[in-house]
């Protein structure tokens, strides 16, 4: 099953909303525990599979030393949740994993008949042999999508800052994007971050993918660095590039004190509240990223940081993100660019925006009227951001 083309999952009388993580039987809400939540969305995403318990322990607890009896526990909360005393909806398969066996119906959401949201999802190589998940949906001139900071190719559909985006883009063109190594459901076990690096793992996903030449769209400030390190080093293979939300400098880099002190405050936050979705982190994350994020979707992006990524790789990310310089890249890109940035967004100032479009020759710069990270549909930004993305493919 497919996990952008699901809305609300349906087996007997229970149902799983994986925009609000809740499970609820009827009408009624299901309690469950963050991570429980997460076995049990896994395991009904891949209905009538067997599921390895090195799987499940990778996808959920995104590779950290945890003892089988975690997961056991998990196991005896979910039979209790959905009275499956007699194992009949989560079957035990003997030392191999287990099985969700109840038929799982998809109410499918509320999206314009042509959107194209279901994706096929492979594996590419990078030349460090690193093996990268390519996701590849919808029809249209190819564009590569590249992540911001972390991703999880088949949560992304549901992350409130990002789902609408590829729900427009995949309408429109073939959408292709990749998570980055350590992340989602790429390689986790990693022990380096470069930039060289990462802009493989962007060729890793080209090669995958079959595509000879794209469009290439840098999202946020770690997506519009992957995307001008490889438009730098693919001119040949790159036909355009957008550019949405980016910086030149990161915090560390900008002479800053203020910065720097941010930085390292919300990195301090970010490895004592990673896993727990109560702690400050969140909040302080949703709050830049989507200043008007209801409580479920503060909650949707909480387990999307759970699933995409351990602490220990979000913390690595945050201090290599925070110590990147683009400019001399910035002054060698040789292909038409758009460069498009909200107006009073705090994660990147308008400043770098500004630099940004400086310092590419001949770029155009959009600016959006939004407080969003990301312009969300039915607030103006969104359709100015869309038109202006709509007009410069088509250019």
């Amino acid at each position: 099953m497919d996990a952008g083309a699901a809305g609300r999952l349906q087996f007997g009388k229970y149902s799983i909303d994986p925009n609000g993580c809740e499970l609820r039987r009827g009408t009624e809400a299901v309690h469950l525990r963050p991570k429980t939540f997460d076995v049990l969305f896994h395991l009904a995403m891949r209905s009538g599979k067997l599921v390895t318990k090195d799987e499940l322990i990778r996808s959920v607890w995104h590779g950290d030393a945890v003892c089988d009896d975690s997961l056991v526990q998990c196991i005896k909360e979910l039979r209790t949740a959905l009275n499956d005393a007699d194992r009949a909806i989560i079957k035990t398969v003997p030392r191999r994993g287990y099985l969700f066996s109840a038929q799982i119906q998809c109410e499918a959401r509320a999206e314009p008949a042509n959107v194209h949201c279901q994706q096929v999802i492979r594996f590419g190589r990078t030349t460090d042999r690193v093996r990268i998940a390519v996701s590849d949906a919808g029809r249209g001139s190819p564009v590569i999508l590249t992540p911001s900071w972390f991703g999880h190719l088949e949560y992304d559909w549901r992350n409130p800052l990002i789902a609408p985006l590829l729900h427009w883009l995949s309408a429109n063109h073939r959408l292709v994007r990749f998570d980055i190594r350590g992340t989602g459901l790429s390689d986790r076990d990693v022990d380096t971050f470069t930039l060289s690096r990462l802009q493989a793992d962007c060729a890793a996903a080209a090669n995958a993918a079959e595509l000879d030449r794209y469009a290439l769209f840098g999202l946020s400030t770690t997506g519009t660095a992957i995307a001008v390190s490889h438009a730098v080093s693919n001119p040949d293979r790159v036909s355009k590039l957008i550019l949405h939300g980016g910086f030149v400098h990161g915090r560390k880099r900008r002479n800053s004190l203020r910065d720097a002190e941010i930085s390292d405050a919300l990195l301090s936050l970010l490895r004592h509240g990673w896993d727990d979705e109560n702690a400050p982190f969140l909040q302080m994350f949703a709050s830049r990223y989507l200043p008007e994020a209801s409580r479920e979707q503060v909650d949707a992006i909480g387990v999307h940081q759970r699933l995409s990524a351990s602490c220990e790789v979000a913390a690595r990310l945050w201090n290599f993100w925070n110590d990147v310089d683009l400019t001399e890249l910035l002054e060698r890109v040789r292909v038409p660019t758009l460069v498009l940035h909200s107006r009073s967004n705090d994660v990147s100032p308008l400043s770098e925006g500004r630099r940004i479009a400086a310092a590419i020759p001949d770029a155009s710069l959009i600016v959006l009227d939004t407080t969003n990270h990301v312009p969300l549909p039915g607030e103006p930004a969104w359709k100015a951001f869309t038109d202006s993305i709509t007009d410069f493919l088509a250019s």
